[in-house]
């Protein structure tokens, strides 16, 4: 390999002296440990009972809610002279949709089934445990 190609490849200080590298990798690690956190696993009682008190997923309620609250940034959201609705609104709801057209096509849930026997499609189903399992769903 040439040593202009070698230089160009591995940098100026040669090998574990690439400062782009080492920018990229103290960007990455920067990031990382600086993100949020994910949030900790209900207990399983809590989750089989908390699903049913759930309305599930609005956009519509979700972009009321946000709008509402963008006066509090001091952004005006009323009605346009002209009776249309202000751009800030509009891209609110753009966000919002798309956000939770996300949540519904990509989101991974953990699935508790509380014990005792399930009917389903199947028929009945005994439930032992109420350990956490991982499966699929749809979100609503």
């Amino acid at each position: 390999m040439s040593s202009e190609l070698q230089t160009d490849l591995v940098g100026g200080l040669g090998a574990g002296g690439n400062t782009g590298i080492d920018k990229i990798a103290e960007t990455i690690k920067t990031t990382i440990t600086t993100a949020r956190k994910p949030a900790n696993d209900l207990p399983p009682f809590l989750t089989t009972i908390e699903h049913k008190f759930r309305p599930g997923l609005s956009a519509i309620t979700l972009t009321s809610n946000i709008v509402t609250r963008l006066g509090e940034a001091g952004i005006e959201t009323g009605t346009l002279a002209d009776g249309s609705e202000p751009q800030i609104t509009k891209v609110v709801r753009i966000c919002v949709e798309e956000i939770i057209k996300e949540i519904q096509l990509n989101m991974k849930i953990m699935i508790e089934i509380p014990p005792g026997v399930t009917t389903g499609q199947a028929g009945p189903v005994p439930v032992l445990s109420t350990l956490p399992i991982q499966g699929g769903g749809v979100a609503l």
